[in-house]
This record gives C-alpha cells, structure tokens and sequence, in this order.
C-alpha cells in the first residue's frame, strides 16, 4: 500500500509547474554529459597498450625456430573513441604476415615495419609513438626434426631428516628442430639448472630446456619431478670383525661388537634390513701397542639408507701371544 501511494504521489507531482521543471532539468542535464562524454573522447589521448603478437599466413609444413615474445606494448596517440572501442573488444592482436615478412626463411621487422604492423590494428588515423620490443627478427624451417633424450641437470638438497629418492624429466625426449645442421656432439637436450635447498617434500617443476643457437626443442620446457621421502633413525648391533693378526698372536676387542647407525626411509621400513661389516686392523697397532684402543672402520654396507655412521670410531683391546 505504502508503495502504491508513494507512486501515485509521484505520478501527481509530475505533472505539477515544479515537477515539469525538474524533467526538463534532468533532459538537459543527460544531454550535456553526453556532449561532454563525446567531445572528451575525441580528444586525443596517447596511452601504453598492450598487443598479443601473432604469425599469420604460416604453413603446416614450417616450424618457427626463434623464440617469439607473446605480446609487444605499443604506445599509441589516437582519439578516445578509437581506442575506446578498441579496449572494449577483446585485447588488440597484431598480425605479422608471415608471407609478406618472410626472406632468406627469416623474419626481420625493423623499428618502422614494427609500427605500421601495429597502425594496422589501431587505425591509419593513429600514431605508433613506440613499441617494445622495437624489432623482431624470427628463423623458421622446414627440415624434420630430431629426437633427442631429455637430460636434467638438477642439484637439490633436502633437510637433514629427508632423503631424495630420485629427479627426472617426466617426458622422456622431445623433438629438435633446426635450420641447418645439428651441431656435432649434441645428443641429449639438458634442462636449464634446477638449483633447490632444503627441499621437505615432492614436487613437480617445470623447467625450460636449453638448446644451442639456431635449434628449437618442442616442447621447450618439461615437468622435472623430484622424490623425496621423510627419513627415520634406526641402529644394528654389528660384531666387530678382526683383520691381519698374525698367527701367533690373539687380538680381543672390548666390546666385540658396536652400535651402526643410519637413515631409511619410511617406505623402506619393513625391508630386509641392511647388511654392515665393521672391521679392526692389527697392522694399525704399534709394536709396543702403546695405544689403550685400537680404531675401527664400516668397511661393507649394502642396503636401502644414508648417513650412516659408528657409535664409536675405536674400542678397547687385549692382545695375547699364542706359543
């Protein structure tokens, strides 16, 4: 009901001297801003806008070498409607014609050819201030290419309590195109480095690879996985094992066995454990065996661990002679 009389009331004072008045006020007041409105924008106005690069009229049968950057930022000077109309679209595109540019298989667009590429798509009524990039020199070939094995060339370092199970390239090879000859030695493709440091859990990178000047590689980057595992304490008693005593003598270690420590991952937890051989040297004994303890060394280990390390480097010793 509140809402009925309030339009009423309205519709009343419409027609009333001052409602009429205040119509006509409003007619004028949109007609004005629509003026201001246009003759602002066809102003000249000179702005930054950036244009998404791209090679038309480019056969299935060539592939572009060079690397290209995917937009150039144009300063531009032209009326505001123009540009108005332009930015309501999507963003501008600049087209380099491939069959126009091309010479020699190589595209080279010089500071005025960068211009009038982009005075195409803004108008011939515009002016091209600058662009950047100012030019652009593109190499493009037909030869087929070569299959090449991925290489990563990686150096990843974890926390003391993680292990890194292993680093590699998800895709196995990739295909090289270039203009001329393959240069000689050239047999796999290696990653640009991957340099990590404390690294606490796996992860995917992707990496771009590195080809030699007048090579391409597609893809030109690839997903390096890196494995790594949270690591556990575990110990084993070894017996101590002695080596090179002479047949008349005897040598007795106290203890005669020492704790070895090491890392394993927790996958790893229920495997066979790993196999140690600790040793004592006589021939590391003076002959007066002046020393109280006589050193000790892991002299075999196999198995799934790391850092691994004694409990003690030396133990006590009696040595008797046998007649």
């Amino acid at each position: 009901m509140n809402l009925k009389r309030s339009l009423a009331a309205l519709r009343h004072n419409m027609f009333t001297p001052r409602g009429k008045d205040a119509i006509v006020f409003c007619i004028f007041l949109g007609i004005s801003a629509v003026l201001w409105l246009a003759m602002t924008l066809n102003e000249p106005v000179q702005k930054d806008v950036r244009c998404e690069l791209r090679i038309v009229n480019c056969p299935d049968t060539v592939t572009r070498i060079s690397m290209m950057p995917e937009a150039a930022n144009v300063n531009v000077k032209t009326v505001g409607t123009e540009l108005f109309m332009l930015q309501l679209r999507h963003n501008p595109v600049i087209d380099i014609d491939y069959k126009h540019y091309l010479k020699n298989g190589e595209i080279n667009l010089s500071p005025a050819d960068m211009r009038a590429a982009a005075r195409s798509r803004f108008g011939q009524n515009s002016q091209i201030i600058s662009t950047n990039p100012d030019t652009l020199h593109l190499r493009f070939t037909s030869k087929p290419p070569v299959r090449m094995p991925v290489t990563v060339d990686a150096r990843v370092s974890t926390l003391p309590n993680c292990a890194i199970l292993g680093v590699k390239s998800l895709t196995d090879s990739v295909m090289v195109y270039s203009a001329g000859a393959i240069p000689d030695g050239m047999r796999t493709v290696t990653t640009s480095p991957l340099r990590l440091t404390e690294v606490a859990h796996s992860q995917t990178v992707r990496v771009r690879l590195n080809t030699p000047a007048g090579c391409r590689a597609i893809p030109d980057s690839v997903d390096v996985q890196i494995n790594v595992e949270p690591m556990i304490s575990r110990s084993a008693n070894v017996p101590i094992r002695t080596i090179n005593v002479p047949s008349n003598y005897k040598l007795i270690l106290m203890p005669s066995t020492v704790k070895v420590n090491y890392m394993q991952p927790m996958s790893k937890y229920d495997d066979t454990k790993p196999r140690f051989q600790v040793t004592a040297d006589f021939n590391s004994l003076d002959r007066n065996f002046s020393s109280p303890r006589i050193h000790i060394a892991l002299t075999y280990a196999k198995g799934n661990f790391i850092n691994t390390y004694l409990s003690t480097d030396s133990v006590n010793y009696i040595v008797e002679r046998r007649d």
